[in-house]
């Protein structure tokens, strides 16, 4: 086994590794929605694109406002991969999602929740919540 077929093996295990954790980040989304709409959230946007660095949400409400929230707009990021050091938790990628939250600050109220969060039901209870429901 030569250096190109050890090169081809290690793309090819990234390639199965990014497939993996989008079949997670997908179930999570999944289940999260089902578990909004199980408490009578009102539906929600999914990826909304929010800046020129085409950034999106997993969810988004962009048309909900309370007159106490100034931030009116409300996106919620389900987080995947946290323990096995997923794109999120690695150097490159939680900068990323640093400038990317920093970003979106200016005019979104941003929930984060792990997946033991979506699979608890506290993720929805917090949407809830922060919808005013």
């Amino acid at each position: 086994m030569g250096l190109e077929d050890d090169k081809d093996m290690k793309r090819q295990l990234t390639e199965i590794q990014k497939a993996i954790a989008k079949a997670r980040r997908t179930a999570l989304e999944d289940q999260f929605l089902a578990s909004i709409r199980a408490l009578g959230v009102p539906e929600p946007h999914r990826e909304v694109r929010f800046s020129q660095r085409r950034w999106r949400f997993d969810f988004a409400w962009p048309y909900f406002c309370l007159p106490d929230r100034p931030l009116c707009r409300l996106a919620v990021e389900i987080e995947g991969g946290i323990w096995i050091q997923g794109r999120h938790q690695r150097g490159g990628g939680f900068e990323e999602d640093c400038r990317k939250y920093n970003v979106a600050s200016k005019c979104w109220h941003v929930l984060r929740f792990t997946g033991a969060m979506v699979k608890s039901m506290e993720a929805a209870q917090v949407t809830k919540e922060a919808l005013g429901k």
